[in-house]
């Protein structure tokens, strides 16, 4: 794999971005309830997890996530999807940052 060199200055701001992120953008075309659903909870997961980026979530078992998501009454099924679609969706963001050189 080539990784793309960015400035520095450049790679500096995508890490802002990504630290100030919500989980929302990683929701992109789902129906509005959902998303909305997920941020409702978000700063209770954040709080929860001691997540201070989005790839944090990353370092967190996902068994836990779902959990906590089911505890915030979240169907089996809905705290099952909703937590896999976020560590896949984190784990494509990772790759590539990687291929930016990029690292959080």
């Amino acid at each position: 794999m080539n990784r793309i060199g960015l400035p520095k200055e450049k790679r500096s701001a995508v890490k802002k971005f990504i630290q100030s992120a919500s989980i929302d953008m990683l929701f992109k075309g789902w129906e509005k309830e959902k998303i909305d659903k997920m941020r409702g909870i978000e700063e209770a997961l954040k709080k929860k997890f001691r997540i201070n980026s989005l790839l944090d979530y990353l370092e967190r078992d996902s068994t836990q996530i779902i959990d906590f998501l089911k505890s915030k009454r979240f169907s089996d099924d809905d705290a099952n999807s909703y937590a896999i679609h976020l560590l896949a969706k984190l784990g494509e963001l990772k790759d590539s940052l990687k291929e930016l050189n990029i690292i959080l």
